[in-house]
């Protein structure tokens, strides 16, 4: 299983409005040559996607006619596409809008409930493709906003006929203070579940940084460990289908980038993924994939 990761957003589709160029086409033609199946493939509408022109739209019929040309196109372009996360990131309920709505220019131009419309758009252009929607405060934070709010939206699409079939977590387990206990993580899920809705665990990564791991000896063994641990949490519901990390290796990852937090600060490389900067999958990984895998 591949996952694109941004390559259908706008910035890499239609960075200049009216003009396409699929910059990252290269990653969609791999996976086709290497009979890969391709799953959640990026997001097609997503809040804030870089793209100056149209994170400003916030007129409802001037962003519909945007979306109704865009999304068909790129769905087209990339016809082997197996699943789609059609929509991200519709919920943050840290921005304080009635239902836990994030506060972004779908929502100001369309309301609550905004992404029914686009499933069912979707699923015109691609009859057999699965169709996802992806957040990520729902299962694993402390806080169970995120977790009431996402569950009411879907419920609200699919009572309105959204053929949704997937809901995709992303769960960046960034902060371990923040994040739920193992039981309740599997109640959420098994909640979501009895929507009828099949489980996709889309970006997972784990942090690491001088607060979280300050030990410079065995951070492979603690991150694996960890890494474990939400295979264990994961493996207690069977809706979930796929576990796709959000990297290939330590050095794409994206947390080492500064707007996300940057590197550790004193001096050592992060430990993100099961690849190191050498290009070699780590020892402790392995072991974790057979802990996870093996009965």
């Amino acid at each position: 299983m591949f996952t694109g990761e941004n390559m259908v957003g706008m910035n890499h589709t239609q960075a200049t409005q009216g003009v396409w160029s699929y910059t990252q086409s290269s990653v969609y033609d791999f996976a086709v040559a290497n009979n890969l199946d391709q799953h959640n493939a990026t997001h097609l509408v997503v809040h804030n996607d870089s793209v100056a022109w149209y994170d400003a739209i916030t007129t409802a019929s001037t962003l519909r006619a945007v979306l109704n040309t865009h999304v068909p196109l790129v769905m087209a372009r990339f016809p082997l596409v197996k699943s789609w996360n059609v929509v991200n990131e519709a919920i943050y309920s840290e921005d304080a809008q009635p239902g836990g709505w994030r506060d972004c220019n779908l929502y100001q131009a369309f309301g609550a409930n905004w992404p029914s419309e686009w499933f069912k758009l979707a699923r015109t252009v691609a009859p057999t493709a699965e169709l996802c929607w992806t957040d990520f405060t729902a299962i694993e934070r402390t806080s169970s906003s995120g977790f009431t709010d996402t569950k009411a939206a879907l419920i609200w699409a699919l009572n309105d006929g959204a053929p949704i079939n997937t809901f995709g977590m992303q769960m960046h387990m960034a902060n371990a203070s923040n994040n739920t206990s193992p039981a309740e993580m599997v109640d959420r899920l098994g909640q979501i579940a009895a929507l009828g809705l099949d489980i996709r665990i889309t970006e997972p990564d784990l942090y690491d940084r001088d607060s979280t791991w300050p030990l410079a000896t065995r951070r492979r063994d603690q991150v694996a460990y960890h890494e474990a641990r939400l295979g264990a949490i994961l493996a207690q519901v069977p809706a979930v289908k796929s576990y796709n990390m959000w990297t290939i290796g330590d050095a794409e990852s994206w947390l080492n980038f500064p707007q996300f937090g940057g590197n550790r600060t004193d001096g050592l490389s992060g430990e993100f993924s099961a690849i190191g900067r050498d290009g070699i999958v780590k020892p402790e990984w392995w072991a974790m994939f057979e802990r996870v895998t093996r009965p």
